[in-house]
């Protein structure tokens, strides 16, 4: 089992937009939450998603061995570079997201609501 991405208390098999998340901390769903808590959870875990991607592409950058041959080594470096340059990228995206639904009120085109 892994641990919640958001408390980091709890260990849980909940998935929510394949990020780990505690039955506390889902709120969608809830009788209780809002529109705009579940328009806040959703950019949270897309953060969270970008970040968990980021991180991985970065110890797929540090785990490449210094001492491949030259062609095979620069190729790999070069690879592992790009997805993390992609990653880093997307989670930028996702956290200026974030920043403007929280100080800004702008909800992403995709999460509004036609009535």
């Amino acid at each position: 089992m892994a641990r919640c991405a958001f408390c980091k208390t709890q260990e849980t098999k909940s998935r929510e937009y394949s990020v780990p998340v505690c039955s506390d901390c889902l709120d969608i769903g809830k009788p209780e939450s809002n529109r705009n808590t579940g328009i806040h959870s959703i950019l949270c875990h897309g953060l969270a998603e970008a970040h968990f991607r980021f991180e991985a592409a970065s110890t797929k950058l540090n785990a490449i061995p210094r001492s491949l041959p030259h062609s095979d080594g620069v190729q790999c470096l070069l690879n592992a570079s790009s997805e993390l340059a992609a990653a880093r990228i997307k989670r930028k995206r996702a956290q200026d997201r974030l920043d403007g639904y929280l100080s800004r009120g702008i909800v992403p085109d995709e999460l509004k609501h036609s009535d």
